[in-house]
């Protein structure tokens, strides 16, 4: 395990938490938005776990998912992934686009390209708070999208702490709408490497 995840405590892993939460509720927000209904947000779990049981908080490993990865780039690094099943990627693709579409193996490029877009907005409106929130730089990279077996996009997303740690620390928050079953996980995973500038600008904010 990285020493610097395992010299984590209750008390820093609820800064993030409570510092997440700003971010996580803008995206909510955009998504909201973007969408014209309401998305309903749960409060974010923020865990150190090995790496082989990220896959645990999202369903499993052979579960199939439509995945939208970015990358933070800036004053700290770390990686954004959205994901939604199979079910709710067609009904988000519904509302978006005025028809049912998703369901076919394979995603159109226009399916691609309106996926993506959330991811974007999603990504953006998160980080936009963090930013502003601790004065910090903090870009989305362009968003990637896969549709695969969660297994294999976890591990994509993750290959870079492999090298360096056993772990990760990952901060998850899920969203839903029943109604339209839309239902979706956001899961942000800093770097090890950009954590003690993260908490100099939280303790600067105060």
């Amino acid at each position: 395990m990285s020493q610097v995840f395992a010299s984590l405590g209750e008390r820093e892993l609820e800064t993030l938490r409570r510092v997440s939460h700003v971010g996580f509720d803008h995206a909510a927000t955009a998504l909201s938005q973007l969408l014209g209904l309401k998305v309903h947000l749960e409060a974010p779990e923020v865990r150190v776990l090995p790496l082989k049981e990220v896959t645990s908080l999202i369903g499993g490993e052979e579960r199939l998912v439509a995945a939208l990865y970015l990358r933070i780039l800036g004053d700290a690094r770390g990686n954004i992934l959205v994901l939604f099943s199979r079910e709710a990627m067609a009904s988000l693709l519904g509302l978006l686009m005025g028809k049912m579409a998703g369901r076919a193996a394979a995603l159109s490029e226009e399916d691609g390209s309106a996926l993506k877009e959330v991811g974007n907005i999603l990504a953006s409106a998160y980080l936009s708070a963090l930013s502003d929130l601790l004065r910090l730089t903090l870009i989305p990279s362009i968003p990637h999208l896969a549709f695969d077996l969660a297994g294999a996009v976890i591990d994509l997303v993750l290959k870079d702490l492999s090298g360096i740690s056993s772990s990760a620390l990952v901060i998850e928050t899920r969203f839903q709408d029943p109604s339209r079953h839309i239902e979706g996980h956001i899961l942000l995973m800093p770097h090890p490497h950009s954590l003690a500038g993260l908490f100099k600008a939280i303790k600067k904010r105060g």
